[in-house]
């Protein structure tokens, strides 16, 4: 079987994509000509970020080829190291799973699936789709024939890996054995969260918002390269480590994750703009735009994610329905849509930087908000003021990411280790924005000023500008 896939493999097809000159084997070709996978070009990696950033107009199509070429030139630099260990086929499996990885992303990315608060996860219907790819068109399943349906169900699993750490072999859930865990940190890395597709995201979103990086692609091509597979030192399983010398470059990874998440996507513009515009506009409108779906049944919005021949028809084309809509019901969304379209969102009014790790932040959120609400205010209702909490970290929460990162020192490369050296700190806030006059934005931050003295926290940052 190995061999029939080689034959695959060893023909690429080469893509110039901006970022990145990308190459993938042609096989890839029966997944990317598909309806559903050339629907990715019409959703916006970034979401709404472009209305900030103008030029972030990149899609998920381009991310994902980016993601794709990036596993494929790990998986084969693995199989160089490891011609006896690292099969053809692993590299093909591996590969298709970086390319579909964010087949299940709805409109606007991220946006989409926070409005529905978490009722379902864009990575478990990426995987649907990929079978609905595979099932739903005889020549992908015939041109991906090298594969069967256990690859095809690995190829899920290293979309949305379960946890696994502490198994025993009893209840040990991974679709390989231990000596091939490694294979789950190459495309969604469940461990530390260093993987090709937080490498591709970071180098395009920054190119395509004009925020400079701590590194660069040649840099990730680099760490690629050194990569190597090893015994975990804390877990029972096989998995990836990299040469010492590129520990800070892994730090600058991590620091750029947590950068972009402060600097661009949470932008002062852009989060209110989302949280109290985007947002509140799709839960509006959700229960009167239908889609059909299977069996030929009308969907409406909210309830797409049941329905992957639904789920399929959605894209940021969205935001045209809303607005274009003759639907009386609609009338409340495209209020807001235009409100933004004037530039007249609400505005982040102030926020508390770096709640410390001893306070929870959303125990602090709901008190904020029963605190604000009470109050009348002249010019606005208060019952608009929302409060938000965020977190800027390198992708694991509170944990450190920097200190699950395996590498291996030289000149004995056996030595695996852990370096304890600069950590990354996560980081907890609380926005407050509403829609309000200077003096009511004044009013509101004394009341915070006084709230933060009685909960020991520091004074908020004051951020309203009126403009």
């Amino acid at each position: 079987m190995d061999s029939d896939v080689e034959e695959f493999i060893l023909e690429d097809f080469e893509i110039n994509c901006g970022v990145w000159y990308i190459t993938l084997p042609k096989i890839c070709r029966f997944i990317i000509d598909t309806p559903i996978f050339q629907r990715l070009r019409r959703i916006k990696q970034n979401g709404i970020t472009e209305l900030v950033y103008p030029d972030a107009t990149h899609t998920r199509f381009t991310h994902s080829l980016g993601v794709a070429s990036l596993a494929y030139e790990f998986m084969n630099g693995l199989h160089e190291k490891y011609s006896d260990c690292v099969t053809k086929k692993e590299i093909l499996i591996v590969t298709i799973a970086a390319l579909v990885h964010d087949l299940g992303h709805g409109p606007f990315s991220h946006l989409f699936e926070d409005v529905f608060d978490g009722k379902f996860c864009h990575e478990e219907i990426s995987g649907k789709l990929f079978v609905k790819i595979v099932n739903d068109y005889a020549n992908v399943r015939k041109g991906l024939s090298p594969l069967n349906d256990a690859d095809f169900a690995l190829i899920q699993q290293l979309i949305h890996p379960p946890t696994f750490e502490n198994c025993t072999d009893s209840d040990w859930p991974l679709l390989v054995p231990r000596e091939k865990a490694y294979l789950f940190a190459i495309v969604s890395n469940p461990l530390n969260g260093l993987d090709v597709d937080k490498m591709e995201y970071l180098i395009r979103d920054s190119s395509h918002c004009g925020v400079q990086s701590y590194f660069n692609k040649d840099t990730v091509k680099v760490l690629i390269k050194s990569a190597k597979i090893c015994k975990h030192l804390n877990y029972d399983f096989s998995w990836i480590a990299f040469c010492y010398k590129h520990y800070k470059c892994v730090h600058k990874i991590f620091e750029t994750r947590k950068d972009l998440y402060q600097i661009v996507y949470n932008h002062r513009y852009l989060l209110p703009a989302s949280e109290m515009g985007y947002k509140k506009a799709i839960q509006l409108a959700a229960p009167y735009l239908m889609f059909k779906g299977k069996n030929g049944n009308m969907i409406p919005l909210n309830q797409c994610y049941k329905d992957m021949d639904a789920y399929i028809k959605l894209d940021d084309s969205l935001y045209s329905l809303i607005i274009n809509s003759t639907l009386p019901e609609m009338e409340g969304a495209q209020k807001i849509l235009e409100e933004l379209e004037f530039r007249s969102s609400p505005k982040i009014i102030a926020k508390f930087d770096e709640i410390p790790p001893r306070k929870c932040a959303k125990v602090l959120k709901v008190n904020i908000e029963k605190l604000l609400k009470g109050q009348i205010y002249s010019s606005f209702n208060s019952k608009d003021i929302y409060v938000t909490t965020k977190s800027f970290n390198g992708g694991k929460g509170d944990s450190d990411p920097l200190q699950k990162v395996l590498f291996y020192t030289r000149p004995d490369e056996t030595k695996i280790c852990i370096f304890n050296g600069d950590s990354i700190q996560s980081k907890h806030c609380i926005f407050i924005f509403a829609s309000a006059s200077k003096n009511d934005a004044k009013k509101i931050l004394e009341y915070l000023k006084k709230f933060s003295k009685e909960n020991g926290i520091e004074e908020p940052k004051y951020m309203f500008k009126n403009e």
